[in-house]
């Protein structure tokens, strides 16, 4: 099957410096309001429209500064030759979420999530968990936002035939500008250093550009398009999808 890549690619629809992160807009800052809940709908393919992945994120905002998240991941393959069946549920994984600096226009959460990874070809089991500790941080303005993230991943595995871990770190940078009110753009790299060849196929680094349109501050849709630029041309290096989020 070839590889589908899965990279949230939306950007900022800023009202002003002080609040723009809480604005749902696929900023990555965005981190819901005390006693608000958040959804994030995608839906995602390759250019050979073979494989597709529909995902859904669910969070609830405890506080300002602490919240929780959920997602989930469903797929359809349509190749000769599926790896996990024709239809899969791919994963479950739930999160917790921590701004440690709000200081102006300078914002950065820790996270922890614990992901488990399934193989429903022949039937619904867990194969992997992925534990994964990480850090975002950027600067938020009236009209654009660049943010980074640094994260560990541990990988291991459910299975009585396999037994061995894995690590890998992802490096992540997104740049977001909003052209007016309703309009914003985003582009961004997004790299994986595989530290023992186990955890990811290759280290990929992923290129991203989206473009979104917010129907008011708690509803966006948006669209976006992917490419690894280390993969070798000759295969389906591409992706896109779309995106719905609200904040209610």
């Amino acid at each position: 099957m070839k590889k589908l890549a899965l990279t949230s690619l939306l950007a900022v629809f800023a009202v002003s410096g002080a609040n723009a992160a809480n604005v749902i807009s696929g900023n990555p800052l965005y981190r819901p309001d005390t006693g608000h809940f958040y959804s994030v709908t995608s839906l995602d393919t390759n250019t050979d429209y073979e494989n597709f992945a529909l995902g859904e994120e669910f969070g609830y905002g405890i506080s300002d500064k602490l919240s929780l998240f959920m997602n989930t991941t469903g797929s359809y393959d349509s190749s000769d030759t599926p790896i996990l069946g024709k239809y899969s549920w791919n994963n479950f994984l739930l999160g917790m979420s921590y701004r440690y600096l709000d200081q102006n226009e300078w914002k950065a959460d820790f996270y922890g999530k614990v992901q488990q990874v399934y193989d429903s070809k022949d039937k619904l089991e867990t194969t992997w968990y992925n534990w994964t500790a990480g850090t975002k941080f950027g600067y938020v303005m009236s009209d654009w936002t660049i943010a980074g993230t640094v994260e560990m991943n541990y990988l291991t595995d459910d299975q009585e035939s396999f037994d061995y871990d894995s690590w890998a770190m992802r490096l992540g940078l997104e740049g977001q500008y909003a052209m007016d009110s309703q309009w914003n753009m985003v582009a961004g790299l997004d790299y994986t250093a595989n530290m023992d060849d186990i955890y990811v196929n290759g280290n990929p680094l992923i290129a991203k550009l989206g473009v979104n349109y917010n129907m008011d501050a708690t509803k966006y849709v948006g669209i976006y398009a992917t490419r690894d630029l280390k993969a070798d041309s000759s295969d389906d290096t591409y992706g896109m999808g779309v995106k719905f989020g609200i904040d209610f």
